[in-house]
């Protein structure tokens, strides 16, 4: 994308700036069997992303983008339900890292829900009213 010239968007560097920071303090707190989990869900979740930027790059188009959208908003509430209760397991370097992962990812999660809303949702909207409007014009 910035080889490209284009800039990222917030989410995108919000993101990408978070994910080395968070797994920095994955590592020196040596966190749990729950962040783990965590990080082998982010990446099968990327496995798919990438895997459909590729077959885009090569033209292959699929309707299957905003799917991604949704199942990346999933890893999150997932991520949260599966950390909370381990909270009683951890030592204070672990829970401060993972209370400051968790509270990254509901920004994440609002932050991935407000571009889903924008690209997705207001272009089926908007789709759906001009169709309506050709017809009623007809």
């Amino acid at each position: 994308m910035i080889l490209q010239g284009r800039k990222p968007i917030w989410l995108q560097t919000y993101h990408h700036a978070g994910v080395v920071l968070l797994m920095w303090g994955f590592i020196v707190t040596r966190n749990t069997a729950a962040g783990a989990i965590l990080m082998m869900l982010n990446s099968f979740i990327h496995t798919l992303m990438y895997s459909y930027y590729v077959m885009a790059a090569f033209g292959i188009n699929s309707p299957l983008k905003n799917y991604l959208t949704m199942c990346q908003m999933i890893q999150f509430v997932v991520g949260i339900a599966i950390v909370t209760p381990a909270y009683r397991c951890y030592n204070e370097a672990q829970a401060l890292n993972t209370g400051l992962l968790q509270i990254y990812a509901i920004y994440l999660l609002y932050l991935f829900y407000q571009f889903y809303q924008e690209n997705y949702k207001s272009k089926k909207a908007a789709k759906a009213y001009h169709r309506g409007r050709r017809s009623d014009a007809g």
